[in-house]
């Protein structure tokens, strides 16, 4: 019986060192890939006194999470503006593309506003 309980606990503690060994290469290959090229940060709003709802965000945070060269969204405290971050490989087109597409009813309903250089 301790021989079991010993082997469980060495199991639980190399699938944690494994799994922070995972993160910390997943992190490394990311460092790599954005330290080449450049980031942007780009927001989008709604007209005048409109805000987001969770569901917009939810909607456009599932469509855009999924590009490659995306990897963060915000969701403004006001809920009026969420802010992509991507680099730079991702051309101005396609990031108006995953806003409009991702929610049709928005499509005339938001403004998207210039790129800004982001730095980490």
């Amino acid at each position: 019986m301790k021989k079991f309980i010993a082997a469980i606990i060495l199991f639980v503690s190399f699938q944690s060192y494994a799994q922070s060994w995972e993160a910390k290469y997943e992190d490394a290959l990311f460092q790599h890939t954005t330290n080449n090229f450049q980031a942007f940060s780009r927001e989008v709003s709604r007209p005048q006194g409109a805000l987001f709802s969770e569901d917009d965000f939810n909607l456009i945070e599932n469509r855009c999470l999924t590009k490659d060269g995306i990897f963060r969204l915000e969701y403004s405290d006001d809920q009026s503006t969420i802010t992509v971050y991507y680099i730079e490989w991702i051309d101005s087109f396609t990031i108006d593309w995953l806003f409009t597409e991702a929610s049709p009813s928005l499509d005339q309903q938001i403004r998207i506003h210039s790129p800004i250089p982001y730095t980490f």
